[in-house]
C-alpha cells in the first residue's frame, strides 16, 4: 500500500470514529430534535454582515496568531508565514474536532512544515502559551482596577470595588514581576541553564527531549 493510499485510509478511519462520535452524543448536545428544515431555517436567518464580519475577524486573529509564531520561529530557522497560517487553521481545527488532546497537532505540524525540531517547535508552544496567559492576567487586572460597584449599593459596593482594586493591584504586580524574570533569564539565565542541563543533553530518552525544549524557550 503506497503513502497516498495510507493516507485516504487514516482520512476515512478518522471521518468514521467522528460520526460515531457525533452519534453517540446528539442526545448529550440535544441534537435529537433537529431537522435539516431546522437547520436551513438558522442558515437562511443568518445576516450575511455579521457572519462576514465574524469571518474576518477569526481569520485576523489567526493571522496575528500566525504572526506572532513567525517572529518566534525565525530564531531557530525557516518561518513563512502561510506555512505558519496554514497549519494553526489545522491545529485549532483539530482542537476543536479534538478539545484539548488536538493541542500537539499544530506544533507537530508546525514543525514538520518547517523541517525543525519537534522539541524545539515546542519550546515556541510554550512561550506561546504563556504569552496567552499573560495577556488573560493583564486584561484582568485592568477590568478590576476600573471595576466600579455601581451595581451595589453601600457598604457591599465600596467592599466589592475595595476587594476588585486589590486583586487587580496584585494582579498588575505579578505580571510586573513574571516579566522582569523572563527578562533576567532571558538576558542573563541561559548560560547557567545551558550549563545545568548539559547532562541532559548529552543522554539520551525523555530527558533530552525535556532539556531541548526548555533551552527552545530560552
Amino acid at each position: 500500500m503506497n503513502s497516498r493510499s495510507k493516507k485516504w485510509l487514516l482520512v476515512a478511519a478518522a471521518a468514521v470514529v467522528l460520526g460515531f462520535l457525533a452519534y453517540r452524543s446528539s442526545g448529550s448536545l440535544g441534537l435529537a430534535g433537529s431537522s435539516g428544515a431546522k437547520l436551513w431555517a438558522a442558515i437562511k436567518g443568518t445576516n450575511p454582515f455579521w457572519l462576514g464580519g465574524a469571518l474576518i475577524l477569526i481569520h485576523s486573529c489567526y493571522a496575528v496568531r500566525s504572526l506572532r509564531w513567525m517572529v518566534f520561529q525565525r530564531n531557530l530557522g525557516r518561518a513563512k508565514f502561510w506555512e505558519i497560517y496554514a497549519s494553526t487553521l489545522a491545529g485549532f481545527a483539530a482542537v476543536f474536532l479534538l478539545g484539548r488532546a488536538g493541542e500537539p497537532i499544530r506544533p507537530v505540524l508546525l514543525a514538520r512544515g518547517a523541517k525543525l525540531p519537534v522539541a524545539d517547535i515546542f519550546g515556541i508552544w510554550v512561550l506561546e502559551r504563556l504569552f496567552d496567559i499573560a495577556s488573560m492576567v493583564v486584561i484582568a487586572a485592568i477590568a478590576l482596577l476600573v471595576f466600579k460597584g455601581t451595581a451595589h449599593s453601600g457598604d457591599a459596593a465600596a467592599t466589592i470595588a475595595g476587594a476588585a482594586s486589590t486583586a487587580g493591584t496584585f494582579l498588575a504586580i505579578g505580571v510586573g514581576g513574571a516579566v522582569a524574570f523572563l527578562v533576567y533569564l532571558r538576558l542573563h539565565g541561559t548560560t547557567l541553564l545551558e550549563t545545568r542541563l548539559a547532562g541532559w543533553v548529552s543522554g539520551s530518552g525523555w530527558r533530552v527531549r525535556i532539556a531541548k525544549i526548555i533551552l527552545g524557550f530560552f
